[in-house]
């Protein structure tokens, strides 16, 4: 993919490190990554939180927190964004949540998708809603997301 190969340019050549939280895509953006040479000067690891306990345990994301709005939003994958900060201690940190069907989950509508990146002190928090099957689902919001990490990095 051609964006990761720009990614981890950019980052090598700024000696900046990256690190995820991924839920929905189960670790397909850091697959993507390190299929690039010399990702390893960059990429420190991701953490595949699947399942909300990961997300509470690991990320330390609060359990009110997902209680009150559910696994898929913005106030989780905010906090998301800042476990994996914690854990990883990187200067980018990308997130995703989301539901990919193909039924709809305590009310979360099929295909809904959080994801962002935190860089500088800033989240970039974006909001989705995609169609199609469970696969394009995951493979576009993968897409979107790396789409993201290299437009916030080339600023």
């Amino acid at each position: 993919m051609e964006q990761c190969n720009k990614i981890i340019e950019i980052l090598k050549n700024n000696n900046l490190s990256i690190s995820g939280a991924e839920s929905i895509t189960g670790g397909l953006i850091s697959s993507e990554l390190v299929k690039v040479s010399g990702a390893s000067d960059v990429f420190r690891g991701t953490l595949v939180s699947y399942q909300s306990s990961v997300k509470i345990n690991t990320l330390k994301v609060d359990s009110e927190l997902i209680d009150k709005y559910t696994p898929v939003s913005i106030a989780v994958l905010s906090s998301m964004l800042d476990g994996a900060k914690n854990l990883f201690d990187t200067d980018i940190v990308y997130a995703i949540t989301g539901s990919a069907g193909p039924t709809s989950y305590d009310g979360i509508p099929v295909g809904l998708v959080y994801y962002g990146v935190s860089y500088k002190n800033h989240q970039y928090l974006h909001k989705k809603v995609y169609t199609g099957p469970r696969c394009d689902i995951i493979k576009e919001a993968k897409n979107d997301l790396i789409d993201l990490i290299l437009e916030i990095i080339i600023k």
